[in-house]
């Protein structure tokens, strides 16, 4: 093998998170009780198109807030207001399922991951619902920090 090929891999190795910094994050998600979250890719479909196509955007900005993982809540904060979130938690994940005003599942599920060189974890957001007849799920990506 090359220097060339040998110094590729050996950065590859020391480029990967480690097993302690993802059980550092995990830790980190498990004590927050409040999070700042921003999904800044992602998109959304209409899936009741004749043809439907992938149209990319920003998702939305908001802060999970009052996490109580015992009760399985907290309060969401968001460009819409606030409200109430439903929680479920696991080692390594935290879900906030919100129900919008029409009654549509938004879902966010925080992980136990760090984002490449950040102390932030990695999030995605998910939104369905019926928009003047026609069925739109969007997705989003990005992360969260723990303000608390």
């Amino acid at each position: 093998m090359s220097n060339r090929a040998c110094l590729l891999a050996l950065g590859l190795v020391l480029a990967r998170p480690t097993a302690h910094a993802q059980s550092q994050a995990a830790q980190i998600l498990r004590s927050a009780r409040s999070l700042r979250c921003t999904f800044p890719s992602g998109g959304s479909e209409v899936l009741t198109d004749a043809e439907p196509r992938y149209q990319p955007a920003q998702g939305a900005d908001g802060v999970f807030d009052d996490i109580e993982r015992g009760k399985g809540t907290a309060r969401v904060i968001g460009r819409a207001g606030a409200g109430n979130a439903r929680v479920i938690a696991s080692p390594e994940t935290l879900t906030f399922i919100e129900i919008s005003s029409l009654g549509y599942p938004q879902i966010t599920v925080v992980f136990g991951a760090f984002r490449p060189h950040t102390l932030e974890l990695v999030a995605s957001d998910s939104r369905h619902g019926i928009v003047d007849g026609r069925v739109l799920v969007e997705q989003y990506y990005g992360s969260c920090r723990v303000l608390q």
